[in-house]
């Protein structure tokens, strides 16, 4: 009866430290984000969109997520987003 009793908490180890290795993996992107440079304004281009129902607007937009790469990850990338839609990127990190 006592090996039953013990065996719960056993078989939880695995998924406790799978839990912990996730959490230390977000704070690690967390952190690196904060830390990041910030975006350089030259290379934003602001237009009167105040009164625009356009929120973000990109046109042939390339993103590298790996500084040390020369091949942009994302390539011509064309988005709209109105103001008030809701947007999100998915796909494995």
């Amino acid at each position: 009866a006592t090996l039953r009793v013990m065996s719960e908490p056993v078989r939880l180890i695995p998924e406790a430290i799978s839990a912990i290795i996730q959490v230390n993996v977000s704070f690690d992107r967390i952190n690196n984000f904060l830390l990041d440079d910030e975006l350089k304004i030259d290379e934003i281009e602001r237009s009167g969109l105040e009164k625009s129902e356009t929120a973000v607007d990109i046109q042939a937009g390339n993103f590298i997520w790996d500084p040390d790469t020369k091949i942009p990850t994302l390539q011509n990338i064309n988005l709209d987003i109105k103001r008030g839609q809701k947007a999100a990127v998915c796909g494995p990190v």
